[in-house]
């Protein structure tokens, strides 16, 4: 680990960018930045909490930065010989192995995988399957229809291989291929509307 005196995000930034009265402190060998995906901001989380959150001897600060927009940097009083331990045992341990919590990573992935669902993924899975089916525009509307389940849909009866945010879309339209029309009428007969008679293949 590096004193922060010792410390820059990047090669391009000075080191020990402010907070002059820390200069000696301990920098935890884990950061994050605005876009840090689940290992990092885990690792980062779990780190804190292993330190006992933050006191006067552990403190968290955030740096606006050119790059990513922001970054956060743990730093811990040398004095404090516990918690620098704490973080030595956290370097060697991630040293071996990149993740401090498995549990915590896979539990982020799902809620990240949720909330892109629900603000994109499920919009653009319909347009694929209306492209590929070519399907109504009255249908197209259903599929984003909060009452109607399509991510369930995806991933009982279409995916092969489970979408996540870093992927591209070709595991999703690789999932809308194996779709055909006759499915499609038989997961919108579920939901169709009190007023109206199930769906056909000629609905869609």
């Amino acid at each position: 680990m590096r004193l922060y005196r010792e410390f820059s995000p990047t090669q391009f930034d000075c080191k020990g960018l402010a907070l002059p009265d820390r200069q000696d402190w301990i920098v935890a060998p884990v950061s994050q930045t605005r876009d840090s995906e689940a290992i990092d901001a885990s690792n980062f989380a779990v780190t804190l909490s292993q330190l006992g959150g933050e006191s006067d001897t552990v403190e968290m600060h955030r740096f606006g930065h050119w790059g990513p927009g922001w970054f956060e940097i743990i730093i811990i009083d040398p004095t404090d010989t516990a918690r620098v331990a704490i973080a030595e045992d956290i370097e060697s341990a991630l040293s071996d192995y990149p993740v401090l919590d498995d549990s915590d990573v896979s539990n982020r992935e799902y809620e990240a995988y949720l909330a892109d669902w629900e603000h994109w993924a499920s919009h653009d899975l319909a347009e694929l399957l209306q492209k590929e089916l070519g399907l109504s525009d009255t249908a197209t509307y259903r599929l984003w229809d909060a009452d109607v389940p399509l991510r369930e849909f995806y991933e009982g009866q279409l995916a092969g291989e489970t979408w996540s945010e870093n992927n591209t879309l070709s595991p999703m339209r690789a999932a809308v291929a194996r779709c055909t029309r006759a499915m499609m009428a038989r997961f919108l007969r579920q939901y169709r509307r009190p007023s109206k008679v199930g769906a056909t293949i000629g609905d869609l």
